[in-house]
């Protein structure tokens, strides 16, 4: 019976290979022989795991790219070696080339999608199923070096690889424990480093990975379509070549009417941790533009209200190029005052918040009030809140539908958990304020198209101001341990490192959310310019904008090419350059 099922499972290997190579109309895979490769979806809710067989996408070795002039546009790929394993594949990129113009080869990233142990729950909910003791397999981190990260499928571990001076070492990460608070660990301690570039890797017969591509176009980009290659070898002979075909449009996206921040723990420290809480300035650095490059224009400072560490804290923000007009300030809060001395207190740190912002150029800031205040504690710092608007500061701080009702005249901005609702956000803005979203949900769940989804277009249609997802970074326990809390998963779009930022999916699905607002923002300010009576394209981009805001069809990259159609026809109202632009792109 044994040596039968396994005469079966060969027949079956064969036969996929030759359907999966030699199926027609994809004359570009007859080169891979035993080696399946399809195209996917990105921003997919479906997770690919080692096991993932048939492969979802499309088999195919051309990678086809549109985006915009200073935009990031993610690709990704599945290989699957169906006879033998794939040993030390390498990877090269060339440069990107168009008819009378160059992209750099150094634009094109990159790295594994990592696959490893999350606790229960793990793709779908930031809590602990099962009381975490449940164990899943899920895609989440994108690693230049996929042997950073190894995984025990019969212990259901995880183990790091820290790169101590005495030589590397690796070091469980899946003890499970009932902490209650989080665990800052010194760089020297738990040093933990990506690649700089992207490793070789050996890839076990019939075992699927994925490959993340990501290209950044810059904003000196002439329009047109590129050509390029990603090359692929290994040790057995395989030399196979992926070819990226990126079309750069004309047009440049106007940047996205919602805000979008993010809650960001991280503050300077003198000693580097890898945690969400003490970052030294490489750290810092990093994530910052980190950030910058995912569509965060202004994270929330919880830098300490000291003048020296404060002062450099903005000024490293300004440096990287995020927003210096407005502030939103959780290093110190508004609290519920009651005593004069307790006023006083507050006065004074005031006092100093706007004299170190005034150093600063800062126009607006905003100061954080008692977090997800219900009942009588959210009306008890009425008092507290009349004083800090009498100072010219506003007030903001994350709350529930109910605080309108109570406190909606003095509260300048909530940010809202949960579902969006549009009523409320009607309500705020009829009192000159603003909304923003959190909780929906908070990070931590893998899952790339929720966050894309819920943080990009829902937003939009639900007329909300802006975005404060929770959080960039929260440890619950230990950052890189996700079994170690006892209510929690950690909250993490990304991971810290020694030196930089470990990206994931979710925080890439986050990145094409704010990408489809600009998108949209884009179409809906040409429009405002288009003079009247409106030509049919117009009306019909118009059109199209109202059936969005009655819903958001399931297919977001089917919206994206659908907005990006209509763009196109309005730039050629206006006299824009589209000839470079494919036909099929124009809808003409």
């Amino acid at each position: 019976m044994r040596l039968f099922h396994q005469i079966v499972v060969i027949a079956f290997l064969v036969v996929s290979t030759a359907l999966y190579v030699g199926l027609p109309g994809n004359a570009e895979t007859s080169n891979l022989g035993p080696v399946l490769v399809h195209v996917v979806d990105p921003i997919s809710g479906e997770p690919v795991l080692p096991t993932t067989f048939p492969l979802p996408g499309v088999a195919s070795t051309t990678i086809n790219l549109v985006a915009c002039r200073g935009e990031y546009e993610p690709a990704s790929i599945v290989i699957r070696p169906m006879v033998r394993d794939l040993e030390n594949l390498k990877f090269s990129v060339g440069d990107l080339i168009a008819d009378h113009a160059t992209i750099s080869h150094s634009q094109v990233d990159l790295r594994f999608v990592k696959v490893w142990f999350q606790a229960g729950g793990g793709w779908n909910t930031i809590g602990l199923s099962h009381k975490g003791k449940t164990r899943v397999l899920v895609p989440e981190l994108l690693l230049k070096d996929d042997g950073l990260v190894q995984v025990d499928e019969k212990a259901k571990a995880n183990f790091l690889k820290l790169k101590f001076a005495s030589g590397a070492k690796h070091v469980s990460v899946s003890q499970p424990a009932a902490l209650r608070s989080r665990t800052v660990t010194s760089v020297a301690e738990f040093p933990i480093y990506d690649s700089a570039e992207i490793q070789p890797i050996t890839i076990a017969r019939a075992e699927t990975k994925q490959l993340w591509v990501t290209v950044y176009v810059p904003p000196d980009a002439a329009d047109g379509t590129y050509k390029g290659t990603i090359t692929l070898t290994d040790d057995g002979g395989l030399l196979e070549n992926l070819e990226v075909s990126l079309t750069v449009l004309p047009v440049d996206l106007r940047a996205p009417r919602i805000e979008y921040s993010i809650y960001y723990r991280g503050t300077l420290s003198e000693v580097p941790s890898i945690s969400s809480e003490k970052k030294g300035e490489t750290q810092f650095l990093a994530e910052l533009r980190n950030m910058l490059a995912h569509g965060v224009g202004n994270p929330t400072v919880y830098q300490s209200l000291d003048r020296v560490s404060l002062r450099k804290t903005l000024e490293m923000r300004r440096h990287v190029g995020l927003d210096a007009s407005t502030l939103f300030y959780l290093g110190t809060g508004t609290g519920n005052p009651k005593t004069r001395d307790e006023l006083n207190g507050l006065s004074r740190r005031l006092e100093a918040l706007k004299q170190i912002a005034g150093e600063q150029g800062i126009e607006s800031t905003y100061l954080y009030g008692i977090d997800e205040a219900k009942g009588e504690k959210l009306v008890s710092q009425r008092t507290a809140w009349k004083l800090v608007r009498s100072e010219g500061i506003k007030v903001f701080t994350a709350g529930y539908s109910e605080a309108f009702p109570v406190v909606g005249d003095l509260l300048d901005l909530l940010v809202m958990a949960g579902r969006l609702q549009k009523a409320q956000a009607e309500k705020f803005h009829s009192a000159g304020h603003k909304i923003f979203s959190y909780a929906n949900p908070q990070t931590g769940p893998e899952n790339p198209e929720i966050f894309r989804r819920n943080y990009g277009l829902e937003l939009w249609r639900n007329d909300y101001d802006g975005a404060m997802p929770y959080a960039y970074q929260d440890s619950m326990g230990f950052i890189w341990n996700d079994f170690d809390h006892a209510l929690y998963r950690d909250h993490n779009f990304t991971y810290p490192t020694g030196d930089g930022v470990i990206d994931t999916l979710a925080w890439e699905g986050f990145r094409e959310g704010v990408d489809d607002v600009r998108y949209v923002t884009t179409l809906e300010e040409m429009l405002e310019t288009i003079p009247k009576p409106y030509l049919p394209s117009a009306i019909d981009a118009l059109r199209y904008l109202d059936r969005l805001r009655g819903g958001i069809p399931s297919n977001l990259t089917d919206v994206r090419s659908e907005i990006v159609r209509h763009i196109l026809r309005l730039s050629s109202l206006q006299g824009a350059r589209v000839s470079s632009a494919p036909s099929q792109l124009r809808g003409q």
